[in-house]
């Protein structure tokens, strides 16, 4: 089974290059807000206490800030980041 390493996009009518061998190409369909929330959620993914102890500290939040505002936060963190759609 082989993969294609380029996707047709007929919105641009060329070819996308995913071979992130040039990294403004592969990131060009991205916004900013995207790549920064990226970043953010990556490095808190990297703090142990967090990763280990995340049943805890969300059970911790939902109480804190109310199962709205938990909602919106994880949506716009690591639900948003980790969930298509």
């Amino acid at each position: 089974l082989s993969v294609p390493i380029t996707t047709y996009c007929p919105e641009k009518d060329k070819a996308l290059d995913l071979t992130f061998i040039n990294a403004e190409e592969a990131f060009k369909s991205k916004k900013t807000s995207d790549l920064l929330r990226a970043l953010v959620v990556y490095n808190l993914c990297s703090i142990n206490f967090l990763v280990e102890n995340n049943a805890k500290l969300m059970k911790l939040f939902r109480g804190l800030l109310g199962e709205r505002l938990f909602v919106y936060f994880m949506k716009k963190t690591f639900y948003g980041h980790f969930v298509a759609g």
